[in-house]
């Protein structure tokens, strides 16, 4: 691929990403009158925001302060400060400022008054365009150079080739790997790593839940509202919830998706306590068959003998498993 380094351009600022938070932070950082380049390597920034709330764009709810932290379920002192330097409240003001009228409808939750998410991500990015920034699209930040323990600039990929940067501050702002197609495809987690950052494992959050019952095929298409459901683990239930609820080819809705991380947390908790229980087995049966295979080379070794029992649907719990690590592994082995 054509590398272009002839003419170094400088910025005070590169975003990667321009997602609702990179087209903030470029729009705020411009205001306040640095250069700044936001790099966005889908086609046209915010998809994400085009497609939420089911192309409606739940904005925010405009509950308390105290029942936002709430729901919060950890780290919810991390995010406090946050929520006070920049409420609801001026979310909302924010937004009707800068042309997009809003409502609140039922449960305090803040759409724009258009119903079109659509209308929120382009009225976001007029924003941050006024403010002087510089949005670039189709362009993906593939390093971060660093000279002397600091920062120097970044890498970027174009249709045209590979350019470099010089910029003293690279703001990430990727998003996380849930929905390729929308650009969040973990770029963030492997330039991080890159430069020495810990990265916690990655999982699921927020998302629809696939249920063993039959019976879910044959409502999908089929959306409730003003229904309750409760996640029970281990005989206990150790959340409720009430309000929409839909059937896809998974469970989801809003009440699905806000028990979706305690549903994950168990199903790993019982991952790794079987695989576990299946190591024990495979340490105590598979060598004392290879033994006896030293012993008697000639003799034949059934199947029958290494068995694993009472391990339920362990086989496809651990394929899930499995395939919620394929991301972290993948970013390990390319920063290896």
């Amino acid at each position: 691929m054509l590398e272009i380094f002839s003419l170094v351009r400088h910025y005070d600022l590169i975003i990667a990403g321009g997602g609702a938070a990179g087209i903030m932070a470029a729009g705020v950082a411009a205001s306040a009158g640095r250069k700044v380049l936001l790099c966005e390597r889908m086609e046209k920034p915010q998809r994400k925001v085009r497609i939420s709330g089911k192309g409606r764009c739940n904005l925010t709810n405009m509950r308390s302060e105290a029942e936002f932290l709430k729901k919060i379920r950890r780290s919810a002192e991390f995010f406090a400060p946050a929520l006070r330097r920049f409420s609801n409240a001026e979310t909302v003001e924010f937004f009707r400022r800068i042309g997009v009228p809003l409502s609140v409808e039922r449960g305090k939750r803040v759409f724009p008054a258009s119903g079109k998410a659509w209308d929120v991500a382009e009225a976001h990015i007029d924003w941050c365009r006024r403010q002087g920034a510089e949005i670039a699209c189709l362009t993906r930040v593939r390093e971060i150079q660093t000279d002397g323990g600091r920062i120097a600039g970044a890498t970027v990929q174009t249709p045209q080739g590979t350019e470099r940067i010089a910029a003293p501050n690279v703001l990430l702002a990727t998003g996380g790997a849930s929905y390729p197609a929308t650009g969040s495809s973990g770029d963030g987690y492997l330039l991080a790593h890159r430069l020495g950052h810990t990265i916690v494992e990655i999982r699921p959050s927020l998302t629809p839940l696939v249920s063993g019952l039959p019976e879910t095929d044959r409502l999908k298409g089929l959306a409730l509202r003003n229904v309750a459901a409760k996640l029970v683990v281990d005989g206990e239930t150790t959340q409720q919830e009430f309000g929409e609820l839909e059937f896809t080819p998974f469970l989801s809705g809003p009440i699905v998706l806000r028990m979706s991380r305690r549903a994950v947390d168990a199903l790993e908790e019982i991952c790794l306590l079987r695989a576990q229980s299946v190591r024990g087995q495979l340490d105590g049966e598979i060598p004392a068959t290879i033994r006896g295979r030293q012993e008697n080379p000639d003799a034949k070794v059934d199947a029958s003998e290494v068995q694993l029992t009472d391990l339920g649907d362990f086989g496809d719990l651990e394929a899930a498993k499995n395939k919620q690590d394929t991301a972290l592994d993948t970013i390990k082995s390319k920063s290896a």
